[in-house]
């Protein structure tokens, strides 16, 4: 016991005699700064979609406290799915030690360290090369400067078929374009409605079918080279465009890049679809909807993307693999403001009889966000702006 307390008291000048080290503190240059760089200046950099950089030790300073909170709530980089197949976003989120990292950092004050701030790659226009067409929009003159948030659709007739590979987005004003959902109308589909018009965030509503999403800090909607999506001769796009308005005046314009396949593809994707059409959730209640489909043949899944609003807190998609339980997609705190492309970091196989499981978790209370400052009413499924959606779409093609 005598030696314990010897031991407690010895001044640091004794342990350094003694050889014991005190662990130094770890610096920005050191620990912090890769970490930034490969998960967060993909978005946060000079001329990118994020509203500040952290491209400098200044300024992830600045604002450590936000990335340390954002970070730590898995709020960023922006990914709202998980999966057992890799990860769904473009970035990867911090992994614990990074974690432990960034805070230790910050309670040692936040040493710089040695070293200097390096240059932010360049934006490149078209991240997946030169597109086979090109086409600017404009949905409306410019993002409005301030309320909330809102959707803008655009319907254009592309003068081209064939099947489509990939498809990119490069918007005007990186910060107020939040996202893109693109589709396309069959042939011979009325052409009464307006080509451009402000719309309540589903494209699939209006029997439009659906291709792909984009957003920043999502992995690109890109197909294998053997696989196509076949976009028939006669259909027109349907270009859903998610703004934020930023304070300032802002350009709504951007130009859609498809890459379509020289020839047409043996191997052809489609998404498939889980609903619920008609649905209720009575006030002060929450409610969980599910939905199965089982595989008749083998598929590879390149994508999945759900459908659901306000009300919505959950959403899971698991896959019965072998008798075992496998999460394709989950989210425990859905948002439809952050809804891009979500893929594996490779396709997912599948064997035949492998039955397909979406469930869709709802809560009407005064815990909803959408509810504070009023008392819960009746919520049913509809196609206005506060009503509510439950739709699972998967994008499978043959092995």
């Amino acid at each position: 016991m005598v030696q314990f307390i010897a031991l407690a008291f010895l001044s640091t000048a004794s342990t350094a005699k003694l050889g014991i080290q005190t662990p130094l503190p770890r610096t920005y240059f050191q620990s912090i700064e890769p970490v930034i760089r490969a998960k967060c200046l993909p978005c946060h950099a000079p001329g990118r979609s994020a509203p500040f950089s952290l491209a400098s030790y200044e300024q992830v300073k600045r604002h450590s406290e936000l990335v340390r909170v954002k970070a730590m709530t898995f709020t960023m980089p922006p990914s709202l799915g998980e999966s057992d197949f890799g990860n769904l976003s473009k970035s990867a989120k911090m992994t614990d030690s990074e974690l432990v990292d960034l805070q230790k950092w910050m309670q040692a004050g936040m040493p710089r360290g040695e070293g200097e701030d390096r240059p932010t790659a360049p934006i490149l226009e078209w991240n997946l090369g030169k597109p086979t067409k090109l086409y600017s929009i404009t949905p409306n003159s410019s993002v409005r400067k301030e309320g909330a948030r809102y959707w803008m659709t655009t319907i254009l007739d592309p003068g081209f078929y064939g099947d489509l590979r990939a498809f990119d987005i490069v918007p005007e004003d990186r910060q107020a374009l939040q996202s893109v959902t693109l589709a396309y109308l069959e042939p011979g589909t009325s052409k009464q409605a307006p080509k451009i018009s402000e719309s309540f965030g589903s494209v699939t509503q209006f029997g439009a079918k659906l291709i792909g999403a984009w957003a920043p800090g999502y992995k690109s909607w890109v197909l294998p080279r053997d696989v196509g999506l076949r976009i028939p001769k006669g259909a027109r796009f349907v270009v859903q465009a998610h703004f934020q308005p930023i304070g300032r005046k802002a350009a709504s314009g951007m130009k859609l890049g498809l890459y379509f396949a020289s020839s047409p593809q043996k191997k052809q994707a489609k998404w498939i679809t889980m609903s619920k059409e008609e649905f209720e959730i009575p006030a002060n209640e929450a409610i969980s909807l599910s939905m199965q489909t089982t595989l008749e043949k083998p598929v590879r899944i390149f994508a999945v993307l759900p459908e659901a609003r306000f009300y919505c807190s959950k959403i899971q998609l698991k896959a019965d693999i072998d008798n075992r339980t496998k999460r394709v997609f989950e989210t425990m705190a859905w948002n439809p403001y952050w809804v891009g492309n979500f893929a594996p970091q490779a396709p997912i196989g599948l064997s035949p009889n492998t039955r397909l499981t979406a469930t869709f978790s709802y809560n009407n209370d005064e815990r909803c966000s959408i509810n504070e400052g009023k008392v819960p009413t009746l919520v049913r499924s509809g196609k206005k702006l506060g009503d509510e959606l439950c739709k699972m779409h998967v994008l499978i093609a043959p092995p």
